[in-house]
């Protein structure tokens, strides 16, 4: 267990590795997440920081989405790509500070990412830095959420995208499937252990698997080590969730990405689905034709109160009409996304 967490947690609860999948009671932390609110330590979230005059600029020209004019009330979803359009990463990224840039990503790449980034800064006055260690962020979600963020970080933000700030604290919304909203608390990890104990007096504490729940009826990509250049942005719909802007000039991969958005040739996209198991595979597993041919990908996936698991999967448009499906010999099962996937293409 990484700092901050091990002195906030001094009993590690059940979970592999770094992840805590929950708290004990799983079923419970479900239902709290559906209907009431949850607080959840999201330790496997990294945060690279991005500072010096030119760090806007920087960034604008590695990332899908605009960064230069990034408002300071805003954050935006923004892919990092390789040369041949395959994302190495997913970031939300906002203002930090006038001239900086912070960015939130999967802890396990955060080096990988900064490593490459770093690569190209030449004579950029911009220094990057992994600020893992010092910065922390919690997940909250359900309506008192909503009224315990206030009493520590003021109104909170009402849209998706928005970002408001109290001291050192900031608060995200995040996008949600309509019914359960969702916020990322950002602080500086000095402040973690009286801020959990605050919120943990109106909020269930849960794990990952909870908040996994919600990202996935959400409709939100992950990219960590598994799926690292496995996909193009349109694969996991990032274009569709505002993570790709058409007009923001070159970055890594950007042919790539606009001749499949203008030539209509994505063939593959992300669905949320739904397996009759109690096991979510893991990011990376195969998904499979009845002949045994690989077909998609699971992107991530989690239990849900039923016993079951939902998934976001990138499968081909064809054989999502045509044929069935399944991850490790369970069939797969198709739910809605809150947003429309384009089929036409």
């Amino acid at each position: 267990m990484h700092e901050p967490w091990s002195a906030l947690l001094e009993e590690k609860p059940p979970g592999d590795n770094d992840r805590i999948a929950h708290f004990g009671d799983p079923d419970a932390e479900l239902h709290a997440a559906e209907h009431a609110g949850i607080v959840v330590p999201l330790t496997d979230t990294g945060f690279i920081g991005a500072y010096g005059p030119d760090a806007r600029t920087f960034l604008h020209g590695q990332l899908t989405q605009a960064i230069e004019d990034l408002p300071e009330e805003r954050w935006r979803l923004a892919g990092y790509c390789s040369p041949k359009g395959r994302l190495l990463a997913l970031l939300r990224v906002m203002e930090d500070g006038g001239e900086g840039v912070l960015g939130l990503l999967d802890r396990d790449i955060v080096e990988s990412t900064l490593g490459r980034l770093r690569m190209f800064v030449l004579r950029s006055r911009v220094a990057l830095e992994n600020l893992t260690g010092q910065t922390a962020a919690l997940g909250l979600a359900g309506a008192p959420a909503v009224e315990l963020i206030s009493e520590l970080a003021g109104t909170p933000p009402a849209e998706h995208g928005g970002v408001s700030e109290a001291g050192d604290l900031r608060v995200l919304r995040l996008g949600d499937d309509g019914n359960v909203p969702r916020f990322i608390l950002v602080t500086p990890a000095s402040e973690l252990r009286n801020i959990w104990n605050m919120l943990g007096r109106g909020l269930t504490a849960a794990g990952g698997n909870a908040w996994e729940l919600l990202a996935i009826r959400s409709g939100e990509p992950a990219i960590t080590g598994p799926n690292v250049e496995a996909f193009v942005p349109q694969m996991v719909n990032l274009e569709l969730i505002d993570g790709v802007s058409f007009s923001k000039g070159c970055y890594p991969g950007q042919e790539i990405v606009a001749r499949m958005h203008y030539r209509g040739q994505a063939k593959r996209r992300m669905f949320r689905i739904v397996l009759d198991t109690d096991e979510p595979p893991e990011p990376g597993t195969a998904v499979r034709t009845g002949q045994e041919q690989e077909a998609g990908t699971i992107v991530r996936a989690a239990r849900n109160r039923q016993g079951r698991v939902e998934a976001l999967a990138v499968l081909p448009l064809a054989r999502v009409a045509e044929e069935r499906l399944f991850v490790d010999g369970v069939a797969v099962e198709l739910e809605t996304l809150p947003y429309p996937i384009p089929t036409g293409e």
